[in-house]
């Protein structure tokens, strides 16, 4: 090997290092983890809320609609198990971009009190069609074991939470989907005015 193919070598591996760099800035952690895996030829459509307050993208095949019970907007349901729901509940006012960073600790107390039983724990902070929100990975035992990943997002003066149930049996098929279908979830823009809390 010549002195003259160093440069070539250093110019390459320093394009390969800024290339590098430059993906990882344009990817939040979080959304680059979700793209790994999964079912890359899922066909999705976009499931638009009959009142106007949403929409998502829902796997074509497979899942299905089915009626909401207690404070649920939406739920949608794999016929293997899995099952996507959607919770809206109202805030004081509009939390700032510090309240919606501290959120995660307020979301994870809130699941181990409702849930006491569930452990691994996983949280991170997510951008969603909808904005930043915080994303709440664990497992529990219900009739089987199972993963739960919860996305909390607030909208205006709505707090929306977007829950996903996966047998843990066939998470490796459906995490990436149920993921999908939540980092594709809009609300629709809140006009409620700003108030302090």
């Amino acid at each position: 090997m010549t002195l003259h193919s160093q440069p070539g070598r250093r110019a390459f591996a320093g394009l390969l290092i800024a290339s590098v760099c430059i993906l990882s800035a344009s990817l939040n952690a979080g959304q680059f983890k979700w793209m790994i895996g999964g079912d890359k030829n899922v066909k999705y459509d976009t499931y638009k809320d009959p009142s106007g307050r949403f929409e998502l993208e829902v796997p074509t095949k497979d899942w299905k609609v089915l009626p909401s019970v207690g404070s649920s907007l939406a739920i949608f349901s794999r016929k293997d198990g899995p099952v996507v729901s959607i919770d809206r509940m109202k805030l004081a006012g509009r939390l700032t971009p510090a309240e919606v960073d501290a959120m995660s600790e307020i979301e994870l107390s809130r699941v181990k009190e409702q849930q006491p039983k569930v452990k691994d724990f996983k949280t991170e902070m997510l951008d969603s069609k909808s904005g930043r929100g915080v994303l709440i990975r664990y497992s529990r035992v219900s009739t089987e074991p199972e993963v739960v990943v919860q996305y909390s997002v607030p909208v205006g003066q709505d707090l929306y939470r977007l829950n996903g149930v996966v047998p843990e049996k066939l998470l490796s098929k459906n995490e990436a989907v149920v993921m999908h279908m939540i980092q594709s979830f809009k609300a629709a823009p809140d006009s409620s005015p700003t108030t302090k809390h």
